[in-house]
């Protein structure tokens, strides 16, 4: 019985000690290395979904659904909600593809196209053209801190 309340003791402490390192570690980090984390998390080596956009316009709920390929580099959009069913976008590099199934036409997109919305959202076509991470785009710094459901942040 002695035994088990010291490894209960000793295991008590170590996640103490634990649980303040992480505290402390996630206190000390650099704006840097914060961004770093968020973009850890939003990009993948390679990546296969099936996404829904949701467009609201004038009153109207536009529904677009859609399955995606794609790596850091290249991706493939296939629309397969009923109106836009066979559209698709492909994405090499830096240059951007549309083809219309019912034209049987290709697309490239370039130049001013980019800055218009895709498929009648606000997100344009140079929105899905980033594949930049946020800390190879920009410089970031820590302003301030902030106290949030007790937690600093």
């Amino acid at each position: 019985m002695r035994k088990i309340k010291r490894f209960l003791l000793i295991g008590i402490v170590i996640s103490i000690l634990f649980s303040s390192f992480i505290i402390t570690t996630a206190a000390e980090m650099t704006a840097e290395e914060i961004i770093n984390k968020r973009d850890d998390n939003e990009y993948f080596d390679t990546a296969q979904m099936e996404a829904e956009m949701i467009i609201v316009s004038g009153g109207r709920k536009i529904i677009k659904t859609m399955f995606i390929l794609g790596d850091k580099r290249n991706a493939l959009i296939e629309f397969t909600n009923p109106v836009d069913r066979g559209t698709k976008f492909l994405k090499r590099e830096d240059d951007l593809w549309m083809f219309f199934p019912d034209a049987e036409e290709i697309i490239k997109i370039s130049g001013h196209m980019l800055n218009q919305g895709m498929m009648g959202s606000d997100f344009s076509y140079q929105d899905v053209m980033e594949s930049d991470k946020l800390t190879d785009l920009y410089d970031f710094k820590i302003i301030r801190e902030e106290e949030f459901e007790g937690r600093s942040c």
